[in-house]
């Protein structure tokens, strides 16, 4: 962290500042990207954990205090930078995005010490971990909104799923995030610093920019700075331009590159993990907000008062934007994110399972026949997610049979990744194992002694 002191503050031109800070990202996803190195991240997976740590940890303050280094008028001391990095809370819970501190007002709340902002830290962290416990033992014991909406999906009950689905997204979802930030700002409050809440009641919206504007506080800030305000800024003689320029520079551009950054090559070790769900998410944010500002332009401009609203009304608004963010998140996002990336894998599963079977039963050329033609389509979803041990069993399997595709050196390494990141309870991912490493063996043998 030194040496990012030291550049980001040094009185060089600031694109040489990106460009520095870009280098570091770029090194530790090349560094985190699982097949560049299949055995070595098998047999050291801490370095994908630091690397994740280092993403969820520092990545967004980084980019924080890159962007306000510009307007800085001194550096730090290094001794403040440094401790605004390391802080603690910050290594108990992971901030991500849920926690990101300006650096000047990290410094003031250790100058200037509020009891009421430490008091108000208790409570916060004592109602979170009471709203974290309450969730998970409903969750648990009484009703799973998550488990009832998919369980409604796949029998194909849409009413059903519809109401479960709203209770898991926003409900559900909003009450973990609500309770795992409120724990993480509870803690900084406590010791001094007044950092605000993640999350401003958002299940209060009554519009999809309201819902905005109350969701993950901290993220919308930078994303607010650094890509809304500087377009706005160009663009203000032209204000229906702006509001559709800046809706896709903050959610096009700016939230698809952060997530990107941040998350995907870290959390699925891979750089080709792209974020197709959030980048459909935003697309279709994109529309929503910028008509939704348009219209609140267009009423602006001429003199339109807003409207009287009624309980009803607002309890509609509200239920409406509910339903808006599931259909953007859960339909657009994680939809778009299962038809990218789970059903390729999904659509090979039978034939995946037959070819199992014969390799088991001793029949090995009609096993490699199942699956002539797919050897290279199970690398690429293997590589695509080198943490999912069933993908790289398949990609084993595949490899080590006797055909024109037959890859040993690249089964077993396969096979080493599934071993390291598989779970030895599940019976599903031995029986995996066994039957790919069973097969490895006896190819293994056999060519050696060809």
């Amino acid at each position: 962290m030194g040496l990012y002191h030291r550049v980001l503050y040094a009185p060089v031109w600031h694109g040489a500042k990106v460009l520095f800070v870009a280098a570091t990202f770029a090194a530790w996803m090349l560094a985190c990207h699982v097949p560049l190195a299949p055995r070595f991240h098998a047999a050291h997976p801490a370095l994908l954990v630091w690397g994740y740590v280092f993403a969820a940890g520092f990545a967004f303050r980084i980019v924080w205090v890159l962007h306000q280094a510009r307007m800085a008028s001194a550096p730090p001391p290094l001794r403040d930078f440094l401790l605004y990095f390391l802080f603690a809370p910050f290594f108990l819970v992971l901030p991500y995005m849920f926690a990101i501190p300006r650096l000047d007002r990290f410094r003031d709340g250790l100058i200037e010490r509020d009891p009421e902002v430490e008091a108000s830290g208790v409570h916060m962290l004592a109602s979170s971990l009471a709203l974290g416990v309450a969730l998970f033992a409903f969750t648990t014991y009484v009703w799973s909104p998550r488990h009832a909406f998919e369980a409604a999906l796949r029998a194909g009950r849409l009413g059903e799923a519809a109401l479960a689905g709203l209770a898991y997204y926003p409900g559900e979802v909003t009450a973990i995030a609500v309770s795992g930030s409120g724990i993480l700002i509870g803690l900084v409050r406590i010791l001094g610093i007044a950092l605000a809440p993640s999350f401003d009641r958002p299940l209060a919206a009554r519009s999809i920019t309201e819902w905005w504007q109350r969701w993950n506080t901290h993220f919308r800030d930078v994303l607010v700075d650094l890509f809304w305000y500087p377009v706005m800024l160009r663009l203000r003689r032209r204000p229906y331009l702006s509001i559709w320029a800046g809706c896709g520079s903050v959610f096009l551009a700016g939230s698809v590159l952060l997530h990107w950054v941040a998350k995907h090559p870290f959390h699925h070790g891979s750089l080709t993990a792209l974020p197709v769900g959030i980048a459909c998410e935003s697309a279709v944010m994109t529309v929503v907000v910028g008509l939704a500002m348009t219209r609140a332009q267009w009423r602006k401009r001429r003199g339109l008062a807003p409207r009287a609203s009624s309980p009803l009304h607002v309890a509609l608004a509200r239920l409406g934007t509910y339903a808006l963010v599931f259909a953007t998140v859960v339909g657009a996002g994680y939809g778009a994110t299962y038809v990218a990336t789970v059903r390729p894998f999904e659509q090979l599963a039978p034939l995946l399972a037959e070819a199992r079977e014969l390799v088991a039963a001793g029949r090995l050329q009609d096993a490699a026949g199942k699956l002539a033609g797919q050897a290279q389509a199970l690398r690429a979803l293997a590589d695509e997610e080198p943490l999912a041990p069933l993908r790289q069993s398949a990609a084993a399997l595949a490899l080590a049979l006797p055909s024109p595709a037959q890859d040993l050196s690249a089964a077993a390494a396969y096979l080493a990744l599934a071993r390291t990141y598989g779970d030895p309870l599940v019976p599903v991912h031995q029986l995996w194992f066994a039957t790919a490493e069973t097969l490895l063996k006896r190819e293994s043998s056999h060519d050696a002694t060809r």
